[in-house]
């Protein structure tokens, strides 16, 4: 179904690696180790879960009482909000979370996994990490890395997620909730097919033990794996929407994901930080949600801003 990936990828005549500052090659013989999020910003300062939600100077420390001088600063909201999912994620189940395991979305080292030219933005104006994207620049994206991808309603961010998607160099997946469906969906369901005929629609192959076993671990167990997705609840089609792309086959090892946290409860946030922290590919994410970027730790940052003539 999908091209041999590694061998269609040809790297330009001339070309030869610079090893980034810190960093070393990996031989095929080390194992990789599993990404891990690191500590929440500010989850340190917390006090403890007796305090009251007013949250008084007696019980806070350090980082919940900044001077006024340092407030309002861009890394000061985002220690804040997402403290404040963690503080909220305390009270959340440990086995409502989704733990899966998913080697096959792994992205050896040095692998390039997008590589789009600057045209592609046709909306905007973008800055990669601070620098100015232009026609003659690259997007380029190599091992498991994670980019957020911020900008105002209307600037453009969907439509250069679509205008990626296509130049992905390896096998890639799409979350994003469905539009102007009058209810809570997301795109690639189809409603009136089950549970588990939704997921295996993306791993055709895969034994149908093979994926009930999975779809366990997304909490879908027993008769509810039969049951037709428009049947369900908003928080289980997202359950859905998830296991379809992570137990695609093959496997995908760059993920575009658009605004997943719109109209999600706590839970359902938390359960795609729970599965997010055991993929192990590439992801580019495009989001409002300044706490849950905190969650996901993306390495860099992809800014749009508006034309000063629109």
């Amino acid at each position: 179904m999908f091209p041999n990936w590694t061998t269609n990828v040809k790297p330009p005549s001339g070309w030869c690696a610079t090893p980034v500052p810190g960093s070393r090659w990996r031989s095929a013989s080390e194992s990789r180790p599993r990404r891990r999020l690191p500590a929440v910003p500010g989850r340190a300062g917390r006090p403890p879960a007796r305090c009251p939600k007013s949250w008084p100077t007696s019980c806070a420390s350090g980082p919940r009482n900044p001077p006024k001088k340092m407030r309002g600063t861009v890394g000061d909201r985002e220690g804040e909000a997402a403290a404040a999912l963690s503080d909220a994620r305390d009270a959340f189940p440990a086995d409502s979370r989704i733990r899966i395991e998913l080697p096959d979305t792994a992205v050896p080292w040095g692998r390039t996994v997008l590589d789009a030219p600057g045209s592609v933005v046709i909306l905007g104006e973008m800055y990669d990490a601070g620098a100015p994207v232009t026609s003659d620049s690259r997007l380029v994206l190599r091992d498991p890395e994670r980019v957020s991808l911020t900008g105002p309603n209307g600037v453009g961010k969907t439509t250069l997620l679509n205008a990626l998607r296509p130049l992905a160099t390896v096998p890639a997946g799409y979350l994003r909730q469905r539009i102007g469906s009058g209810r809570e969906s997301w795109e690639g369901l189809d409603d009136a097919l089950s549970v588990v005929d939704n997921v295996r629609r993306g791993a055709p192959e895969a034994a149908l033990a093979s994926v009930r076993e999975q779809l366990a671990r997304f909490h879908f167990r027993g008769n509810l794996v039969n049951q037709a997705v428009g049947e369900l609840s908003g928080g289980e089609r997202f359950r859905v929407a998830l296991a379809r792309i992570l137990l695609a086959r093959p496997a995908p090892q760059l993920l575009f994901l658009d605004e997943p946290t719109n109209n999600l409860d706590l839970a359902s946030t938390e359960q795609l930080v729970s599965a997010l922290g055991d993929y192990e590919g590439a992801l580019i994410v495009s989001s409002h949600d300044d706490a849950f970027l905190a969650e996901l730790a993306p390495e860099r940052r992809w800014e749009l801003r508006r034309l000063n003539n629109y």
